[in-house]
């Protein structure tokens, strides 16, 4: 199924306009010529940035989770380069929806050890952090997204052991949600 939706080493998709607007856009073959290679350039960009971010293993994963269980939670980074996209399985999130469909609140679990989480952060999640960190078991530790949808706006925060994460807290336009 993954080689053909994203055959390696080739485009997964291409760009085309009909001959009829070609024709309307650029009257001769020289600058049909042009729009064409334009188009091919965005094709390869694309495909660049599909390679770049390693996308390939998450889009097997995601088909993987819906085949098996018919649903899957996918993230995309806000910014491109900042973290790859992620797919959760049903396991790992939960998620209401209103009377039409529409996601109004979406609750994510994952597991974090010591020595990924940042200082501030260790407070909260050990009662002797120095321990936790100089500790050969590594005991995860639950953190939870919470995000609702309220008055058009996404507000987002994020819990270990029920306190707020610092600097955790954020809100998002319903078209920037990630």
């Amino acid at each position: 199924m993954m080689l053909s939706l994203l055959p390696p080493n080739q485009p997964f998709f291409k760009y085309a306009l009909p001959a009829s607007v070609l024709t309307q856009l650029v009257g001769n073959d020289e600058a049909r010529g042009e729009v064409e290679a334009a188009l091919n350039g965005l094709v390869e960009e694309a495909q660049a940035h599909v390679e770049s971010q390693n996308i390939r293993p998450t889009i097997y994963q995601m088909l993987r989770l819906l085949v098996v269980g018919g649903n899957v939670l996918l993230h995309v980074p806000e910014k491109v380069g900042e973290s790859t996209v992620r797919a959760f399985s049903l396991a790992h999130y939960v998620a209401t929806r209103g009377p039409w469909g529409d996601v109004i609140e979406l609750m994510l679990a994952e597991e974090l050890s010591a020595q990924e989480m940042p200082p501030d952060v260790l407070t909260l999640a050990y009662d002797n952090p120095d321990e936790a960190l100089s500790s050969s078991e590594l005991q995860a530790v639950p953190l939870y997204t919470w995000l609702r949808f309220r008055d058009g706006v996404w507000m987002k925060h994020q819990e270990i052991r029920d306190k707020i994460v610092p600097g955790s807290e954020g809100t998002y336009a319903k078209e920037n949600f990630p």
